[in-house]
């Protein structure tokens, strides 16, 4: 799994993806207007660029030519969903720190009540992006049915 910085103008955030093309669906899910940074392996071409101007499509076709995005959500939904569940306040050694106090528990429920715990404790912005992925996350899961 791979660490992303959200790359947003208020709060730092992470979330965790399997590669470029879950993380590219995570961000154009939340905002074309946000990108997002590898940072668990810095100089794979890993990154996801801002789009603040429109552009988003044509990066989508130049580098993922075989899929539509709408196809790519639809067969990756699962890990999308999952991508945008685990975004979590702060840097990654935030991450690290709130990971390795939640090691141990496996409830799902519990682990996402203490993530947005975490995260309203922490935000100074009122963009809530760690909200905004948990609501995205969900509706993908009901659309999906996963």
């Amino acid at each position: 799994m791979k660490t992303y910085e959200i790359i947003n103008p208020s709060d730092a955030y992470t979330f965790q993806a399997p590669d470029l093309q879950v993380a590219a669906l995570t961000i154009f899910l939340l905002s074309t207007s946000f990108g997002a940074k590898c940072v668990s392996h810095p100089g794979d071409d890993e990154d996801v660029p801002i789009f603040l101007f429109g552009g988003a499509d044509s990066w989508w076709e130049a580098t993922f030519p075989d899929i539509s995005m709408e196809k790519a959500v639809e067969m990756r939904a699962r890990d999308v969903a999952d991508a945008l569940s685990s975004t979590l306040y702060g840097l990654v050694e935030a991450r690290d720190d709130f990971q390795a106090l939640t090691g141990p528990i496996s409830d799902k429920q519990a682990l996402q009540d203490m993530r947005i715990k975490w995260n309203d404790e922490r935000r100074t912005s009122l963009n809530d992006i760690s909200k905004a992925a948990y609501a995205t996350a969900e509706a993908v899961r009901q659309k999906f049915s996963i």
